[in-house]
């Protein structure tokens, strides 16, 4: 529709024949009762078309379209998630650390309370403490934020939220944080001289927020 009415003066026939269909769309159609009855929304979909919408391919092809929708906002979420971790991670690293300083005392004793000293150090076999809850609620949503800003998610895909994301890649999205976190750990001068490194175990949603959960390794 489009192409024939960018050149009229070529296809004459074919717009009058557009043109007729246009005015039975809103004549005819629109107050029949047998058999062509239609419903609004139809009539209003075809007009769209035939004014130039058939350029569109989410008006031409619905299905189609809905499936490259939800196809491009995988592939966004995804995008997403290679890159929130790391700024997450860079964000809430210094709280946690601080966080981690004032109750290391009580990760030595755990350590300490799973195997006699004697029985760890120099072996091979890891031991591992009970996991200690850090008080520290954090809020990665500003991250999540940052990572889509940073992916660019193009004109066609739906809108990207921070609670779409939690919900579609939440595990993941944590699994990796833990991961940025103990890279950190591992490179972190206060803890160096321990006899245990520091890991986190877990991270569980909290009423604020996200709460860490460490244990020494050792």
């Amino acid at each position: 529709f489009s192409f024939i009415s960018n050149h009229q003066s070529m296809y004459p026939r074919l717009v009058e024949n557009v043109r007729a269909i246009e005015t039975n769309i809103l004549g005819k159609l629109a107050t029949a009762t047998d058999y062509s009855t239609t419903d609004t929304y139809s009539r209003e979909k075809a007009l769209e078309l035939i004014r130039g919408g058939d350029k569109d391919d989410s008006l031409v092809c619905p299905p189609v379209w809905h499936q490259w929708q939800l196809s491009q906002s995988a592939w966004a979420y995804n995008r997403v998630l290679e890159v929130a971790p790391p700024i997450a991670a860079s964000t809430v690293f210094p709280l946690v650390k601080e966080k981690t300083a004032e109750v290391v005392q009580q990760l030595r004793e755990a350590f300490l309370g799973v195997q006699p000293k004697h029985a760890v150090f120099g072996q091979r076999r890891q031991v591992t403490s009970a996991p200690l809850e850090l008080e520290l609620d954090v809020s990665f949503d500003s991250s999540i934020e940052s990572a889509i800003g940073q992916v660019g998610v193009v004109s066609w895909v739906d809108h990207l939220s921070p609670q779409n994301f939690r919900k579609a890649l939440i595990q993941s999205f944590m699994s990796r944080l833990s991961h940025e976190i103990n890279d950190r750990f591992n490179n972190t001068e206060e803890f160096s001289r321990e006899e245990f490194s520091i890991k986190v175990s877990m991270i569980k949603r909290h009423e604020t927020g996200y709460r860490f959960h460490i244990c020494a390794k050792g």
